[in-house]
């Protein structure tokens, strides 16, 4: 009865509060009485009562099926349901589940965890790494060797310098910069912007947004774009502010927190530009994509190369895409974007995972540190060999900054005819 309490408790001290006593609270209810001649959800009382409205009769409570943290009246029930603040909301016209998610797909999974490195035999492990050997080979036969390109963008000497406030360590300037640096050596934005749509300029896996940032000043701070962080959790100290602090009339930013496997991002409001927003969405066209991240872990990559290909077969171009990749021990067989290449190479579930294993060798003996190397090399080069298949641009894996700045210190970067080097 409303709650778990008893009715005859006797009265209560606080004048004119109800006297319902809730047991496991170990007091009276706090609700004023209802009074003569009052309605309470359309029930009329005609004399003073010693309970309140939801005390008075006795009535059986239920817990709400939105929610296990509150209790209503059984014959209200319907009527709760349509206004209670836990009711489901519909998804946002963005959201389909594991849209990006190619595990969602698979129907030869799940699949076991691989095994540990000391409990694989070193026959195994021989054949798996002189499968990794051929792999980044083949590799580097299509996209070419992995190159250097570590220039760091003039527009954030100020924050390497320490002379502008910015909340990160020079290192991730560092890294931030080089990056931004990559896409603007690429031709963005484009020269000839007449006819063009201003980009969309998504960063994956955003967290505080200070790649973003960076990529902001680069482009130029007054450049027409729509700039949109793309991250699946609450974060604390975002660079969203410094956007906020100095709006541009032709500049849009704004912030989405969903996981990237579960993003259409043809659908988001900033992939179209605001003059268009009476164009049926099946017609209305959609802003170059530019595409970034840094240190997207594991899978999350994968998920953002599949959104990237959704969005242009939505009918959008990808503009450029540079992304610092990390974390390759937790990839999965089952999220990994290209695996008709790895399968084409005699790649099963079973040499993936120990692939993944042995992609954490970046200790001991130089043969093993290097093996681990070419195991993540791989790993890159059929993301990028997926990309160029799907997309047609051209792509190469580079290192942006130097090993003593991050260990993982390679992205997988388009780059057009004609890009400086």
């Amino acid at each position: 009865m409303g709650g778990g309490g008893v009715k005859e408790r006797g009265e209560n001290p606080v004048p004119g509060r109800c006297c319902f006593f809730l047991e496991k609270k170990g007091r009276f209810c706090r609700v004023e009485r209802v009074k003569g001649g009052g309605v309470w959800l359309m029930f009329a009382f005609a004399i003073d009562s010693r309970f309140c409205g939801q005390h008075v009769s006795d009535a059986t409570f239920v817990p709400c099926p939105y929610s296990g943290s509150h209790q209503v009246r059984a014959d209200l029930l319907e009527r709760h349901l349509r206004k209670c603040n836990d009711r489901p909301r519909p998804p946002p016209a963005w959201f389909k589940q594991d849209v990006n998610n190619l595990a969602a797909t698979t129907t030869n999974g799940p699949f076991a965890p691989a095994p540990l490195l000391s409990e694989i035999d070193a026959a195994t492990l021989q054949a798996v790494a002189a499968l990794i050997n051929v792999l980044y080979d083949e590799g580097q036969t299509q996209l070419g060797p992995i190159t250097v390109h570590s220039a760091l963008h003039p527009a954030h000497n100020a924050m390497l310098d320490g002379t502008e406030a910015y909340g990160v360590t020079r290192r991730h300037v560092q890294q931030n910069s080089s990056l931004s640096r990559l896409i603007t050596d690429d031709g963005v934005p484009d020269q000839d912007t007449s006819s063009a749509l201003p980009p969309l300029v998504v960063e994956f896996g955003a967290g505080r947004a200070h790649l973003l940032h960076c990529l902001r000043h680069a482009l130029g701070w007054s450049s027409p774009a729509a700039y949109l962080a793309l991250e699946r959790d609450t974060i604390r100290l975002k660079a969203d502010r410094y956007h906020r602090a100095r709006p541009e009339p032709a500049v849009s930013y704004s912030r989405l927190r969903a996981d990237i496997a579960n993003v259409v991002l043809a659908a988001t409001v900033d992939a179209q530009p605001p003059d268009v927003s009476t164009t049926p969405a099946s017609a209305a066209p959609l802003r170059p994509l530019v595409a970034c991240w840094k240190h997207l872990c594991g899978a999350a990559t994968d998920f953002a190369i599949q959104a990237i290909v959704h969005y242009q077969a939505a009918g959008g171009v990808l503009r450029h895409v540079t992304g610092a990749t990390c974390c390759h021990h937790r990839c999965t067989w089952g999220t990994y974007c290209n695996r008709p290449w790895l399968e084409a190479h005699g790649v099963t579930p079973d040499t993936f995972g120990i692939m993944t294993r042995m992609a954490t060798m970046n200790v001991t003996t130089a043969q093993m540190v290097e093996l681990g190397y070419r195991c993540k090399r791989a790993l890159d080069y059929g993301r990028a060999l997926y990309l160029r298949a799907q997309l047609g641009v051209p792509l190469c894996l580079v290192e942006y900054v130097d090993q003593k700045v991050t260990r993982e210190n390679v992205c997988l970067t388009s780059r057009q005819p004609g890009a400086k080097t």
